[in-house]
């Protein structure tokens, strides 16, 4: 691993990254439940300098919950002057994660996760191994597909869904916020610290929204080799 912090020192070291669940998968007649225990697991061994960082040997541990439903509808539709199988799947998913601050951890690799439909329903919101996020929300969904009952081939599908938090997240992945830059309104305009203060806040509040995007997708199978 290897970062550079504000004053242009190197943080270098080694980190270990230790995940595991225990679920159980429910198969019903009309949809799968998921029940999912999760601990994630960060343990880092970081080499002089510390650049700032004051416990060389940070670890970072979090447990979770995940309660995953879906809800499986077909029927026969006649669209577009033929017949095809249409599906609608709801969904539904709690999670919850007690990941606390971990502003005492660099950030070597870390982002947030792009938006995504399935994104929505991912344990962590962040990529890379530095962050676990903290997790209080229930995720709305519902997807459908058009499939051809001859080959059973999926043409078409829409999915759309939104997040809602139950509290504030505190884990962050943002250099900016880790500055602690203050108040956009402290700095002149003039001041390159005011477009950072001002990128800052809306990170932070960004935290405090209380849902998420609403974030659709659609997805077409033009021909055999082709998908839009």
């Amino acid at each position: 691993l290897l970062q550079a912090d504000s004053d242009g020192s190197w943080i270098t070291g080694h980190r270990a990254s230790i995940d595991y669940s225990l679920g159980r998968n429910f198969r019903m007649p009309w949809g799968p439940v998921e029940l999912e225990f999760l601990s994630i697991n960060r343990i880092y061994n970081l080499d002089a300098p510390l650049a700032g960082y004051q416990d060389a040997s940070p670890k970072n541990q979090a447990n979770g919950a995940r309660l995953y439903g879906e809800l499986n509808f077909e029927r026969r539709a006649s669209l577009f002057g033929s017949d095809w199988i249409q599906s609608i799947q709801p969904a539904i998913q709690y999670l919850n994660v007690d990941a606390q601050s971990q502003s005492e951890i660099p950030i070597f690799d870390t982002r947030v996760a792009s938006p995504s439909y399935t994104g929505l329903f991912r344990t962590n919101r962040f990529v890379g191994g530095d962050r676990i996020g903290d997790a209080n929300r229930i995720t709305l969904g519902i997807t459908s597909r058009l499939i051809d009952p001859l080959h059973g081939n999926q043409v078409a599908r829409f999915s759309i869904g939104q997040a809602f938090y139950l509290e504030d997240r505190k884990v962050h992945a943002n250099e900016l916020i880790q500055l602690g830059l203050g108040a956009a309104e402290t700095y002149s305009t003039s001041d390159p610290l005011y477009l950072l203060a001002l990128e800052s806040q809306e990170a932070l509040n960004e935290l405090a929204r209380n849902q998420s995007n609403l974030i659709a997708e659609a997805e077409f199978r033009l021909s055999t080799e082709w998908t839009l």
